[in-house]
């Protein structure tokens, strides 16, 4: 289990990318990845499963696809 707390924060988007594809490589490796993110950008990069919180409330539990058809992301996550 890799438990993750905004890992990109102060990255530029080249290391941004080189941190994703090391991630996910473990992740491939049956490694559960829990990561708490603001970045929806960066959500879409790992299609397993989405939680969104608001008020300490988990509000959807899904894909990143649903959560775009559901309009989920919509005046909640600012982009980086």
């Amino acid at each position: 289990l890799l438990l993750l707390d905004e890992p990109t924060l102060g990255l530029d988007p080249l290391n941004i990318e080189k941190l994703i594809n090391v991630i996910k490589k473990i992740n491939i490796e049956s490694v559960a990845v829990i990561m708490a993110e603001q970045s929806a950008s960066l959500a879409k990069a790992f299609p397993d499963r989405v939680l969104l919180m608001s008020n300490n409330s988990i509000f959807f539990d899904g894909t990143f696809s649903e959560a775009i058809i559901e309009k989920k992301f919509d005046g909640i996550l600012p982009e980086r």
